[in-house]
């Protein structure tokens, strides 16, 4: 079965057809075989931001290799995406799946950077509200969601980032939520 899924990912690349592609990679990322969850991830690689949602869940997969691979390919992929609306959609998806330091650390720092382009860039200030809102609710959920540690360091550093304010706790976050120019943090002992 194994060398099958590899033939099926490799006629499909070979064939320049994505969605067979994807299809065929994601079946085979199921495989317990190395090589061809590597293989997957080449194919996938050449696709590069087409395929972005597939190579995700890659960026984590046991073997160091497979996803070292995973993690250059997505964030090759990522840069050729112009958006920073789109950048920040699909960095914002994947912290939601990545759970190791290094992989939140990398996507983190895209997310930031979207995040903080788009909010930057925004001529209509409502608009660029709502998004400083949509991205801070994004990191406050992160952090509250008690499924990863490293994702709730990763996404405090994130919010320090965008807000340039020091994580105190969501409440915090909410109050800054409220009125982002008038924000005064309180003092020590006051939080």
């Amino acid at each position: 079965p194994d060398r099958k899924l590899y033939d099926t990912v490799q006629e499909a690349w070979d064939a320049e057809d994505v969605a067979a592609v994807r299809k065929a990679a994601t079946e085979a990322y199921k495989s317990e075989n190395v090589e061809v969850r590597q293989q997957a991830v080449d194919a996938l690689a050449w696709f590069g931001e087409k395929t972005l949602a597939e190579l995700t869940p890659m960026m984590v997969d046991a073997d160091a290799d497979v996803a070292e691979s995973a993690r250059d390919a997505w964030e090759s992929a990522l840069v050729d995406i112009e958006s920073a609306a789109d950048r920040l959609h699909i960095t914002r998806m994947a912290l939601k799946v990545v759970s190791d330091a290094e992989t939140l650390e990398m996507v983190g720092s895209q997310f930031s950077d979207a995040a903080s382009e788009l909010i930057d860039e925004e001529e209509d200030e409502a608009k660029a509200q709502r998004y400083r809102v949509e991205v801070v609710q994004t990191l406050v959920d992160l952090i509250g969601d008690g499924l990863s540690s490293e994702r709730a360091v990763q996404a405090k550093e994130i919010y320090e980032s965008v807000t340039c304010n020091e994580w105190i706790s969501a409440e915090e976050a909410e109050r800054y939520l409220r009125d982002p120019d008038g924000y005064e943090p309180p003092e020590d002992g006051d939080g």
